[in-house]
């Protein structure tokens, strides 16, 4: 299955260019509504998507982009009352995909999802980050702790190495949002590029209303797309080079994770509450650490992809986009997943 935010980010990305198209008086009201409707549907899992996902995305999300087009094409069919699939009220080609070029398409929904992405998995660090420090005010009182049979016990404040976390997990928290803001328009003026303003007395283009309702969609404000066709090879000058920011960012963090999960089975080793199932409580600590550490180690392995084509200097053609963004996705998904263990789980509760 394709990743849910690639996916959200592509209706996303329709309905700002069905806005623009209103705009621009090339897609009629009921149609533009009608897709609309449809998208949100999508969005909201009323309506399904169907048709079959590649293991990976073509260079160009060629078989997404025809697939979304066609699920909303045949929804906003329905809601004006045709029959679905027969696209002769709503089109997928001349109505949902107005005005969008393929290759430029798949490299705006990939940023956007990752982006989508980034935004809930900052969330929750910042969840981690206010754990860690309620913490730490517990443990900073307790002076020994059980690790090992082998080594009885060991004597160290651990409270004070979770406020050392907390302090591990801003410092993240702020490379994650420096690489994410790389991948958003910084530079032009939020009321010159808003929408009132490029459609009051302005000729633009469709791709710059439409980033602007995008903008006003989903909260980023995403570059245009630049994308220069050279000795028949597409080449993506300033995505890539961005996203492997973002992929540094986040070996950091799993390397963060996979210590605090040291912390945290080391918390549970102990007899921190009298009343506590010692026993229990140090098998299931146990099995959630591993899949925390296991977790981060994915992460790392997945980020050498980026590394290796770095050094090699293969980072211009098309064809890396959808495995980048493949990874960078599973990567998010990967250390998300291990930040609610440690959050939801209580892998650092002494009660």
């Amino acid at each position: 299955m394709y990743d849910t935010h690639l996916v959200q980010a592509y209706i996303q990305i329709k309905k700002a260019y069905a806005l623009a198209n209103r705009s621009q008086g090339k897609l009629g009201t009921p149609v533009c509504q009608a897709i609309l409707q449809a998208s949100d549907e999508l969005l909201s899992s009323k309506h399904e998507i169907k048709f079959a996902p590649e293991p990976l995305p073509s260079a160009s999300g060629i078989t997404l982009n025809t697939g979304i087009n066609e699920s909303i094409a045949s929804r906003a069919e329905e809601i004006l009352g045709g029959k679905p699939g027969q696209y002769q009220l709503v089109n997928p080609n001349d109505h949902v995909n107005l005005n969008q070029e393929i290759t430029p398409l798949f490299n705006l929904s990939a940023t956007l999802a990752i982006l989508l992405a980034l935004s809930e998995l900052q969330t929750n660090l910042l969840n981690l980050e206010r754990l860690l420090l309620r913490e730490s005010l517990t443990l900073s009182r307790v002076l020994k702790v059980r690790v090992i049979l082998a080594d009885p016990s060991t004597t160290g404040q651990w409270g004070k190495r979770l406020n050392v976390f907390a302090t591990a997990v801003e410092a993240v928290l702020n490379r994650l949002k420096e690489s994410a803001n790389t991948l958003i328009d910084l530079e032009s003026s939020p009321e010159n590029m808003s929408v009132a303003a490029l459609t009051k007395g302005h000729s633009v283009n469709a791709e710059t209303l439409a980033l602007a309702h995008l903008a006003e969609l989903t909260g980023f404000r995403l570059k245009e797309t630049k994308v220069i066709y050279q000795n028949n090879l597409c080449q993506n000058i300033f995505i890539i080079s961005d996203l492997l920011l973002i992929a540094s960012a986040l070996k950091d963090l799993a390397l963060m994770l996979s210590k605090l999960a040291s912390i945290a089975k080391m918390v549970n080793s102990g007899n921190l509450n009298e009343n506590a199932d010692t026993s229990k409580m140090k098998n299931a600590a146990d099995l959630l650490v591993d899949s925390i550490k296991m977790s981060a180690s994915l992460a790392i392995s997945q980020n050498l992809s980026f590394t290796f084509l770095a050094q090699n200097e293969q980072l211009e053609g098309e064809l890396l986009m959808p495995l980048l963004t493949n990874n960078l996705l599973g990567t998010i998904y990967l250390l998300q997943t291990a930040v609610l263990i440690i959050t939801e789980k209580g892998l650092l509760s002494t009660s």
